[in-house]
């Protein structure tokens, strides 16, 4: 049992050690208080080596443009959203419901997603790159039997087509492709929001 009583003394220079250090985005604060993390940097202090990295949180640098692919335009991409760290179990898996019972067209997702001004909470290109960089253990673990898509961009490839990138389970790998906006979305293909 801890012998720490917070009280407005503590608040406050814990508050100070974080104005510091230019810790300003709550998710770095989400981070701290997921799992083990506390402790991670108690053993860093302590004199451990380095931290052990959860496999299950996903740090993004938003400071760095977004390449995509040869043959590959950006359409409708958004400004970087959404927090720069954030576990995996967080993340909202949407469907509209005529995809939970049928099958819909991207083209009438991404609609709607703009419509309902829901695309600025989508996950994009840059996320699910750092979240394949995790490995197909890690994604099995969260997203198992499902295609994840980042409808946050969508880019115009070089057949003429929109395109929206996603993430899929191929065998022992996790790949990143693209997938036609005009192809049907069935209910094993969920957009991945930030939770709220």
């Amino acid at each position: 049992m801890s012998d720490i009583t917070l009280d407005v003394g503590l608040a406050y220079k814990i508050k100070q050690a974080l104005i510091r250090n230019q810790i300003a985005d709550l998710a770095d604060l989400d981070w701290l208080a997921t799992g083990d993390n506390c402790l991670k940097l108690r053993k860093l202090r302590l004199g451990s080596k380095q931290p052990e990295v959860s496999r299950d949180i996903v740090c993004v640098d938003r400071s760095k443009p977004v390449m995509y692919p040869d043959g590959y335009v950006p359409q409708y991409t958004l400004l970087p959203a959404g927090p720069s760290v954030f576990a995996l179990n967080s993340l909202e898996l949407f469907l509209h419901d005529n995809q939970k019972t049928g099958r819909v067209t991207g083209d009438f997702l991404h609609k709607y997603l703009r419509d309902s001004e829901m695309l600025a909470g989508c996950l994009g290109l840059i996320e699910l790159l750092e979240i394949q960089k995790l490995g197909v253990d890690t994604f099995r673990k969260h997203f198992a039997g499902k295609v994840v898509f980042g409808w946050r961009d969508v880019a115009r490839g070089g057949d003429g087509n929109l395109h929206v990138p996603y993430l899929l389970q191929d065998g022992a790998e996790l790949c990143l492709y693209w997938f036609r906006l005009d192809e049907g979305w069935l209910a094993m293909c969920p957009a991945l929001r930030f939770g709220k």
